[in-house]
């Protein structure tokens, strides 16, 4: 008894009742692409720190023996501090800022990806879920058809050739099982790999999404404004502009203030020195030149990238947006498909069973009976995929309904 209570409580542990919102909760605390991305972030912060250390001076010390008839010992210690560098060091500063956004925007791009594919995996779920409901119930049906031939062809009322139709489209049924029954386990496995626990397929609660937005124009103003990739290209672009006005700083001189004490044990040498120093590169051998083209070359490649990025969003959002209209509309037409078939197939039932209708309308009547459960569940899981896609794209507040 106590074992069985064990086995209970342990099963009711990894296998529970899950909804959209904890599978998203789950999945992004396990994440090992989030992971990375986040490791990433904390590297680039570091950076970003690190460029800070050009504005504070600089100490050094140093200690020489010297091996001659004086055995001389001197030390040194020094204090730089930089008055003036063309600005590198405030672009380079900059740089590491722009670049520190950048990775924070392809952090959140990288969560909302794994987002939609949460979403994405946990609607496949939940319909092949009911299309595995729906080829069970078309077996039970052909089941009962095959047995009702059967009995017609023993006493002679049909012909052997019915009941093979029968049995022929009760086989590709059963067969339809199969590939059913594979299909949901593929995608519970899927899930399960991104939320790292057991699912409860019976329990799966389900899920509607809602636009806050519904208007082509206003999504895509949503979208430029909203899409983290977008936002990530346009950082880096400023990343690489402030790289190139550092580069632009070799043109300009280097200043300095310079404090230098030195030191030896017999006190022959123990003076301070403080100083300016200015140096101006006059020659590099076009090293400065090429070092602004291949910056400004990788600007435009950036800006190119950005324009690209714009037009596969649009075209994403437009075929999202087609989906999502499509799906309303086939989802209302198959609600009325489906309750036509359902009386379609009462009448073939009726009929056949009073011979006055053949086995192959009865058939058919089971087939459209089938095929409109299936448009029904493809066409109302296809709305909260199209919705999902469309809160991807534009990355707009959503409101889910569970």
């Amino acid at each position: 008894m106590k074992y069985n209570l064990f086995f209970i409580l342990l099963l009711h542990t990894h296998l529970y009742a899950l909804n959209i919102q904890e599978a998203i909760t789950l999945a992004l605390a396990k994440s090992h692409a989030l992971k990375t991305e986040e490791y990433l972030l904390q590297e680039v912060q570091y950076n970003a720190k690190k460029s800070q250390s050009s504005f504070y001076p600089k100490l050094n010390a140093s200690y020489q023996y010297h091996n001659n008839i004086t055995n001389t010992n001197k030390t040194n210690i020094q204090l730089r501090y930089n008055l003036f560098n063309g600005f590198i060091d405030w672009n380079n500063f900059n740089n590491q800022q722009a670049l520190l956004k950048a990775q924070e925007y392809n952090l959140e791009a990288t969560k909302h990806d794994l987002i939609l594919a949460i979403k994405t995996a946990y609607i496949l779920l939940l319909q092949q879920k009911h299309e595995l409901l729906v080829a069970e119930e078309s077996i039970k049906l052909l089941e009962q058809q095959k047995k009702e031939t059967t009995d017609f062809y023993h006493v002679g009322i049909v012909p052997k050739n019915d009941l093979l139709k029968v049995e022929v489209q009760l086989s590709n049924a059963q067969q339809a099982l199969l590939t059913a029954q594979s299909n949901l386990a593929y995608t519970k496995k899927d899930l399960e790999r991104y939320i790292g626990q057991k699912v409860e397929i019976d329990n799966l609660q389900e899920v509607a999404f809602t636009l806050p937005a519904s208007n082509l124009e206003e999504l895509q103003e949503i979208m430029f404004s909203s899409r983290a990739e977008l936002k990530m290209l346009q950082e880096e672009l400023k990343s690489k502009q402030y790289m190139l006005k550092s580069t632009q700083g070799a043109y300009y001189p280097t200043i300095d203030i310079v404090g230098e004490k030195n030191f030896t044990h017999d006190q022959t040498e123990n003076d301070f020195i403080a100083k300016i120093e200015i140096s101006f590169n006059i020659f590099n051998g076009f090293e400065t030149y090429n070092n602004i083209q291949a910056k400004k070359s990788s600007m435009l490649s950036l800006s190119s990238r950005i324009s690209e990025l714009k037009e596969e969003l649009n075209l994403q959002l437009f075929s999202a947006f087609e989906a999502y209209t499509l799906a309303v509309s086939a989802y209302e037409v198959a609600q009325e498909s489906l309750m036509q078939a359902e009386e379609n197939y009462r009448i073939a039932s009726n009929r056949y069973k009073e011979r006055i209708e053949s086995t192959s309308n009865f058939l058919d009547a089971e087939f459209l009976l089938t095929q409109a459960k299936i448009n029904l569940l493809i066409n109302r899981y296809g709305i909260s995929d199209a919705i999902a896609r469309i809160i991807r794209i534009t990355q707009i507040e959503q409101k889910e309904q569970m």
